[in-house]
């Protein structure tokens, strides 16, 4: 659930795919009092709706992504976010020339962060404690720099790959 209004193009997205599904219905002899109809208009502006949300770039509603899912990758990111500089960089908490520190500090400016923290009812830094509370003490430092894929696409076994650079995503 979100405390924002719906924008006024999305609600025009959703009246928009109403009249062009009533002319189509219209000529294919379903009228408003069809039984079926309101069913085959409701789809209509559903389909429309999630359509108008991934052109956004948005995971929507008919991606089938719970919030269960949302919550665990949430949660091993920011493992992820923590263990990082322990392992790689013990000396320093953070490196600029690190692609996965880059990663992780854009990871901390996303609005997925507030969206989570708010329907957890928590702030970013609780989560944070949390998590270096959870993890305690780590093992002994990974080798440095972390391995990146080979030429193939693919992974040596064993290694862990380098994140997305930001012109791939989608």
């Amino acid at each position: 659930m979100t405390d924002r209004p719906i924008s006024h193009l999305r609600s025009a997205n959703a009246a928009d795919a109403l009249l062009a599904a009533r002319r189509e219905f219209w000529s294919d002899g379903i009228r408003p009092s069809n039984d079926a109809a309101p069913h085959l208009y409701a789809a209509r502006i559903l389909q429309s709706d999630d359509q108008y949300g991934r052109l956004d770039g948005l995971i929507v509603h008919g991606d089938e992504v719970a919030w269960r899912s949302v919550d665990a990758l949430f949660d091993l990111a920011m493992y992820a976010a923590e263990v990082h500089p322990r392992l790689a960089h013990p000396d320093q908490h953070r490196r600029n020339d690190c692609e996965w520190c880059d990663r992780i500090e854009e990871f901390w400016h996303v609005t997925l962060v507030d969206v989570i923290t708010r329907r957890r009812g928590t702030s970013a830094g609780q989560l944070d404690a949390r998590v270096r509370a959870q993890l305690g003490t780590l093992p002994s430092p990974l080798p440095s720099p972390l391995p990146s894929p080979l030429p193939s696409g693919r992974l040596p076994s064993g290694q862990l790959p380098s994140p997305v650079p930001a012109a791939a995503e989608g």
